[in-house]
């Protein structure tokens, strides 16, 4: 009825004091006076025994350990470029720098510029990842869509196209070269990034992504096979190989971690 529509009204209102007209309609409606007996009543709040609360009371500040603020985007994105320089162009020193003396000075700069975009966009990709709920101003498949693409074209137009022979032993031995520092620079890149993010299918793919770039870029430096197809096929073999196992890993990874908790 009416009259029981404004008592439920004043109720969802938290009045503790009902209007003259629904105290009124109290006295004829039995529904009504037993939904405001309910709502009147105090809920009983359980103590717990005085030794449980002196307990807690007293190992609470022991388990309260200080937290470290979170590092800003830049700074995560700066270091990641700082320890790709260093597992990338470092053994690449150490190798010799055979492949940058084969390139001209316009395959040097094109190459250059995919290498330093791909990684920047990369870099910016995991410290958007290690921010919970950051805003990202591009998405993690335009990042590792335009690295590729731009690598693709970079293979294609400056460099010439003939296959020298051994094409498939020299090419399998940059495959297995670029792969292994690939995994290494994932394992350090994971040891900076760890705390900032959980691994999942994007920061996996991130990952596998900037390290195949890691991989690519010390082939570049001391390969000196620099042909189109060689570049394509076995470097580029490289980014792809390495960013399909990352998407794998960090797929996968929550999948085994939920089953052995």
């Amino acid at each position: 009825s009416r009259d029981c529509s404004l008592v439920d009204a004043e109720l969802d209102h938290g009045t503790s004091e009902l209007s003259m007209e629904s105290s009124r309609h109290l006295d004829e409606c039995e529904r009504c006076r037993r939904l405001y007996a309910w709502f009147r009543q105090t809920p009983a709040v359980a103590e717990a025994p005085p030794h449980i609360s002196a307990s807690v009371l007293r190992n609470l500040p022991q388990s309260i350990q200080p937290v470290s603020p979170r590092r800003s985007t830049p700074a995560i994105a700066s270091q990641l470029v700082g320890l790709f320089v260093l597992v990338a162009i470092l053994p690449a020193i150490l190798i010799g720098l055979a492949g940058l003396r084969q390139m001209s000075l316009l395959q040097l700069i094109t190459m250059s510029i995919v290498l330093v975009g791909g990684l920047t966009a990369l870099a910016l990709s995991l410290g958007w990842q290690s921010a919970p709920g950051g805003l990202q101003r591009f998405s993690l498949t335009a990042a590792v869509g335009i690295a590729a693409l731009a690598f693709l074209l970079c293979s294609a137009l400056p460099f010439p196209w003939h296959t020298p022979e051994p094409f498939y032993e020299r090419g399998w031995l940059c495959l297995k070269h670029g792969l292994g520092l690939a995994l290494v620079s994932a394992l350090v890149f994971w040891l900076l990034l760890r705390r900032g993010a959980p691994m999942g299918r994007g920061f996996g793919t991130a990952l596998g992504a900037v390290s195949g770039l890691a991989g690519i870029t010390m082939l570049q430096l001391t390969c000196d096979r620099q042909e189109g197809e060689h570049l394509l096929f076995w470097h580029g073999g490289v980014l792809v190989v390495a960013t399909v196992c990352g998407l794998l890993i960090g797929k996968l990874f929550p999948r085994f971690s939920a089953k052995s908790a």
